[in-house]
């Protein structure tokens, strides 16, 4: 079966690349035919394009991009060599030329995962929400995210135009489907991030193991001097080595910086770490499938942007405690349970996925009915 999937596959950004691989690498070993449709979001785009300078305000923050741009243009041949590399895609196509995918003639087309239902990330932008697919084709969400807990009332009319169309519905977090259900009145299922769908051998096999041991990994989606500091005193507190994956332009002395790792020296880091450090979704998730020990920090409440990770842990039952917006999971605890609870999601997110292939045998029964019923063979006699 051909499958589009509609992703933020041109971010440059380990989870965005990450997600939209597992889920084509899980469905190519199902037997279908998956790609990632490489559309080209103008907002995604400019926001992690080596040329971002043009794209900002201020002169001083333009100087500052100038500075970055070696550092910006070295990154976007990193994750476009991994797409090569890793990810088959579609014809490039933009909003101005959106009837190429048309072209494509899935049989189904995905939309998912991560914050593509984001209206801060793709502003008015409603390709994500698949408005260009044609009526014939059966159109899904897997995981899909809005990364808030709520839209604006011009957005809300927008969003359930579209989400009235999709033949069935999944999304990442439970505050998404708490939305499907006011928008539309629909029931959307809570499915385990793409990442998930693979099991941790197949991760194993996919990283590559970093040249050192012993360390502390810090790991941050928005820069947090706080969460810096929390990282420094606990690789003092555990005698170990702070490693940083960032691409900043400073730097601070007795810290490891990683500024150039592919996704799966990325992985390999998550997996060797002692501890991670981290404030981003797909760090925390992924420290929970390699078992870590992790220290979490969350986004201000008033952002609404939070479930995205606190509704992770509140599914697979991990226990915490939340202080001043921190998360401290540098403890043992109890991997088996929390093993198992992934297990049986990642199972209930699989036979989701199922949906697929039965939609479209279905589909086929029925035409296939039609046709018998209005055709007989040489002899005169129904088929």
């Amino acid at each position: 079966m051909k499958i589009g999937i509609m992703t933020f596959h041109r971010a440059a950004n380990y989870g965005a690349v990450l997600q939209a691989y597992a889920l084509q690498c899980y469905l190519a070993g199902a037997g279908n035919e998956p790609e990632v449709m490489d559309y080209r979001c103008k907002e995604i785009d400019h926001a992690h394009a080596p040329f971002y300078m043009f794209y900002v305000k201020g002169w001083k923050n333009k100087v500052k991009q100038f500075l970055r741009l070696p550092v910006r243009v070295r990154k976007r041949r990193l994750f476009d060599a991994f797409l090569a590399r890793k990810i088959p895609l579609s014809i490039k196509a933009d909003r101005k030329h959106v009837e190429v995918l048309q072209q494509r003639k899935y049989d189904v087309v995905i939309a998912g995962s991560d914050q593509i239902w984001n209206p801060d990330l793709t502003q008015k932008d409603m390709a994500y929400l698949l408005d260009f697919v044609p009526e014939d084709t059966v159109k899904i969400s897997y995981a899909a995210s809005f990364g808030t807990d709520r839209l604006d009332e011009k957005r809300a009319v927008l969003y359930k135009k579209y989400l009235d169309s999709f033949d069935k519905l999944s999304v990442r977090e439970q505050q998404g489907a708490y939305i499907i259900r006011k928008l539309c009145g629909k029931e959307a299922e809570h499915t385990a991030d793409p990442t998930f769908l693979l099991q941790k051998e197949d991760w194993e096999r996919f990283m590559t193991a970093p040249p050192y041991q012993d360390y502390i990994l810090l790991y941050m989606i928005r820069q947090s001097d706080r969460l810096f500091r929390t990282a420094q005193e606990l690789a003092g507190k555990m005698g170990k080595q702070l490693v940083f994956i960032s691409d900043s332009m400073k730097r601070k002395r007795g810290v490891r910086y990683v500024r150039y790792a592919t996704p799966e020296e990325w992985t390999g880091l998550l997996y060797h770490a002692a501890c991670v450090v981290t404030n981003s979704f797909h760090g925390t998730a992924f420290s929970i499938h390699f078992n870590k020990r992790m220290i979490v920090e969350l986004a201000n409440q008033e952002t609404g942007k939070n479930a995205r990770i606190t509704g992770l842990l509140d599914k697979l039952a991990i226990e915490y405690d939340c202080r001043n917006n921190i998360i401290d999971l540098n403890r043992d605890m109890d991997w088996e349970a929390v093993n198992a609870a992934l297990a049986a999601w990642r199972e209930s997110s699989r036979r989701f996925l199922q949906f697929i292939d039965t939609r479209i045998l279905n589909l086929q029964i029925e035409e296939r009915k039609v046709y018998e019923e209005g055709h007989t063979d040489d002899w005169g006699m129904p088929i």
